[in-house]
């Protein structure tokens, strides 16, 4: 089972913006909290979705799009 491409992009957008909150960029700095979910969950499901075959992002989601309100 490969690794998928929404958990590289999680990986990625994790990177920078720890990066730009080491670099004290202003726009992450005040907003960091908020900012790094996204990446956070497309990370997790990715590793979810590697370890076991499934995931909610990947195998359900309508599902997926209507816990986002939630």
């Amino acid at each position: 089972m490969r690794f998928p491409l929404h958990g590289w992009i999680g990986l990625a957008a994790l990177v920078v913006s720890h990066a730009g909150l080491l670099l004290q960029l202003e726009p992450l700095t005040i907003n960091f909290y908020s900012l790094i979910w996204w990446p956070y969950i497309l990370l997790v499901d990715g590793l979810i979705y590697y370890r076991r075959g499934s995931s909610l992002m990947m195998n359900q989601p309508r599902e997926f799009f209507l816990i986002i309100p939630w």
